[in-house]
């Protein structure tokens, strides 16, 4: 077994994930490869059209300057778990067809939007008793990255990791706190039904 082969499959039955890229291949698997070229060199010769059940993606990532390929048991939050994996943020996700992976296939996701503030906390000046919390713990954090509440949210595309107080916070099932936004910061409600109440 190659040591491309041997990277894809401990990684797959690892993390479900395996980044096709030679720097990150070589950072995350330094006991295969002592640099980015010689491990790039190997992954080109990869062959992948063995494997089943396996999806095929084309990731940017923040700090790579072109999509590499992502092989990926589930696309699952996809994008949180390869920021986990790899320590770069997701900028956009495309899935490839069976049998036509290559370095040209089309990226078809939405353009970026930019966030409300640095921070992504619409309430940064407000005191609360309960610190942020970050949005891959919210089930409105869409698996492109895209908050499907961000009308009121006022984040469209947050960085997923960040800390935030967040009135649309919903609890990804099965969280050991299971409180919402609202419950958790009361003093951000209040301050929204003032200014609600003033507007009308």
């Amino acid at each position: 077994m190659s040591n491309a082969q041997r990277y894809v499959t401990e990684s797959l039955a690892a993390s479900g994930l395996a980044v096709i890229a030679g720097q990150v291949a070589c950072t995350l698997r330094p006991d295969l490869w002592s640099s980015g070229t010689s491990a790039g060199a190997d992954l080109a010769r990869l062959r992948t059209d063995y494997l089943v059940g396996v999806g095929r993606y084309k990731i940017l990532f923040d700090g790579l300057n072109r999509p590499v390929e992502v092989l990926a048991r589930s696309d699952d939050r996809l994008a949180v778990r390869l920021e986990w994996l790899v320590g770069m943020q997701v900028l956009e996700i495309g899935e490839v067809e069976a049998g036509k992976v290559s370095a040209s296939a089309p990226i078809q996701t939405a353009a970026r939007a930019p966030t409300v503030d640095p921070n992504g906390d619409r309430y940064a000046e407000i005191a609360t008793a309960n610190p942020g919390r970050a949005c891959t713990d919210c089930v409105n954090l869409m698996l492109n990255g895209r908050c499907r509440a961000f009308e009121k949210s006022g984040l469209e595309w947050p960085s997923p990791n960040t800390l935030r107080r967040c009135l649309q916070l919903v609890p990804e099932y099965g969280t050991m706190d299971d409180r919402t936004g609202a419950q958790l910061w009361p003093e951000l409600a209040k301050v929204r039904a003032k200014t609600e109440g003033a507007a009308s």
